[in-house]
C-alpha cells in the first residue's frame, strides 16, 4: 500500500484508516505484547521502553489493537522486531489466549446454548412449529454461528502446533548410533 501512497494511521476492531503520503517502500511489522490490556487509558511503561527500543532500531510506531502493536520501517534490511520464532509464536500465543480465544469460546457456549433452548421444544411438540418456521431458522443460524466459532478455534491450534512444529528445536529424543571402525555393526557412543 506504502509503494501506492497510501500508509496505515490507525486501526480499530472494524475499519483501519490510511492517510496519502509519497510513494515509498515500507516494512510492516507486528508485535504482540501480552502485558498490555484493552482497558489501558495510556501505554504501559513497559511499552513505552519497548516502544523506544524498537525506535532506537530504525522501526517506526504506527498504532496499536489491545497488545498488538504495529510498526514500519522503510530500511532495505531492517533488523528484525523479534529474533527467536518460538518465543515469538509463545508470546503471540499468550495474548491470543488473554483476548481472543475467550471471546471465540463464549461464542461456542452461546451458540450450543441457545440451540438446547430453541431445539428442545421443536422436539418435544412438532406439530405446534411446522407452520412457523422460525425456530427452525433460528436453529440453522446457532448451529452456523456455532460451527464457525469451533472451526476458528480448531483453525488457531493447528495453525499454532504447524508454526510450533517448524520452530521447535530438533532435539533427538534418544542418542544417535555412530559406527565404530574396530567394531563389525554399530554402537551408541
Amino acid at each position: 500500500m506504502a509503494q501506492k501512497g497510501w500508509a496505515l494511521q490507525s486501526i480499530g476492531t472494524t475499519f483501519w484508516t490510511y492517510e496519502a503520503i509519497e510513494p515509498e517502500n515500507r516494512t510492516y511489522g507486528i508485535t504482540f505484547f501480552p502485558d498490555v490490556s484493552a482497558f489501558d487509558t495510556k501505554p504501559t511503561e513497559a511499552l513505552q521502553d519497548f516502544i523506544a527500543y524498537c525506535e532506537e532500531a530504525g522501526w517506526h510506531y504506527v498504532a496499536q489493537l489491545s497488545q498488538m502493536q504495529i510498526f514500519y520501517t522503510t530500511n532495505e534490511n531492517p533488523i528484525p522486531l523479534e529474533t527467536d520464532e518460538s518465543l515469538r509464536l509463545e508470546i503471540t500465543h499468550k495474548a491470543m489466549k488473554k483476548n481472543f480465544l475467550p471471546g471465540i469460546l463464549a461464542q461456542l457456549a452461546l451458540c450450543l446454548w441457545e440451540i438446547y433452548l430453541t431445539a428442545g421444544p421443536i422436539f418435544r411438540d412438532l406439530s405446534r412449529y411446522i407452520a412457523d418456521t422460525s425456530q427452525f431458522l433460528l436453529v440453522a443460524l446457532y448451529t452456523f454461528l456455532g460451527l464457525y466459532a469451533l472451526l476458528t478455534f480448531l483453525f488457531y491450534f493447528r495453525w499454532r502446533k504447524n508454526l510450533w512444529r517448524q520452530w521447535k528445536p530438533a532435539v533427538p529424543a534418544y542418542p544417535q548410533a555412530k559406527e565404530c571402525s574396530f567394531l563389525p555393526k554399530p554402537c551408541m557412543l
